[in-house]
């Protein structure tokens, strides 16, 4: 049994640029919250700089983890390679080119706090 309370799941395919900005934004609003918690980042058969740039991060963090896939396998089946993996109480699903902004994980989480077993949702701009 795990003590974390947030599993956060990010699927990644070819999106070494987006990975470091995306870690970042997550982590930034993760401390804040507080509770420990986990980053799982699925690398689905990426050919660029995605898996080596998840290595190089996880050397300075330990709350990052990752599940490689070395074929391409899809979203969905990276996204449930992720949540097969997660051993937070809350799980919390993001895309890897940064479509969710992780300052919503609070509001999320709020949602879920009043009660509710499953949210998803998004902002217009």
């Amino acid at each position: 049994m795990s003590d974390r309370k947030y599993s956060i799941v990010v699927p990644f395919y070819n999106e070494e640029k987006s990975v470091r900005p995306l870690y970042a934004s997550i982590k930034k609003v993760m401390d804040n919250m507080g509770g420990a918690y986990e980053m799982i980042f699925v690398n689905d058969g990426s050919t660029d700089a995605t898996l080596p740039t998840l290595k190089d991060i996880r050397t300075n963090d330990p709350n990052v983890i990752i599940v490689d896939s070395p074929e391409r396998v899809g979203q969905t089946k990276a996204m449930r390679l992720g949540f097969e993996r997660a051993e937070g109480d809350t799980v919390v699903s993001m895309d890897g080119d940064m479509q969710n902004d992780p300052a919503d994980i609070p509001n999320l989480v709020s949602e879920l706090e009043k009660g509710y077993d499953f949210v998803c949702g998004w902002r217009y701009p």
